[in-house]
């Protein structure tokens, strides 16, 4: 089941459940509040994941996330994102990258870090992006092994 709400302003309210087939019990909910200019966007969610034993996740988590995106230019964007596990008090992982964009070729590069189970179990990553128009992109990911040696 899915709801949106969305106003004239930018604001968005999106909620999302889904059910068990049998009792319908609450699986998994997803709730997320939005805004978006032409110069700025801000997003903040709240997700809640029942148990799922058989994928060898035993606990419930409810986690919420944030992110943006700031225009810096017509052509140039900075963003963030942050996603923390309530439970476990634990920040999950977090990003942040620029972006360039026109008509014909799109540059991304970002900066990544995810945690497991603690805060210094920590896998980070940069991940290069270069996109075409016409003829395709290429994507290149330098995982955290090459980048200790920053």
């Amino acid at each position: 089941a899915s709801v949106a709400v969305a106003s004239q302003f930018g604001f968005i309210m999106n909620t999302q459940a889904r059910f068990d087939n049998s009792d319908f019990k609450l699986r998994r909910s997803d709730t997320t509040l939005s805004y978006s200019s032409s110069d700025f966007s801000l997003s903040a969610n709240y997700t809640y994941i029942d148990a799922q034993p058989e994928y060898a996740s035993v606990d419930e988590r409810e986690q919420v996330g944030f992110s943006t995106k700031i225009k810096l230019t017509d052509n140039w964007d900075v963003f963030a994102s942050a996603q923390f596990n309530i439970e476990d008090d634990l920040l999950i992982n977090d990003s942040i990258g620029l972006s360039y964009h026109d008509e014909c070729f799109t540059f991304t590069l970002a900066f990544k870090e995810t945690r497991s189970d603690s805060v210094s179990d920590v896998d980070r990553s940069v991940t290069f992006r270069l996109g075409f128009r016409t003829l395709g992109s290429y994507q290149h990911q330098l995982t955290e092994s090459p980048l200790e040696t920053f």
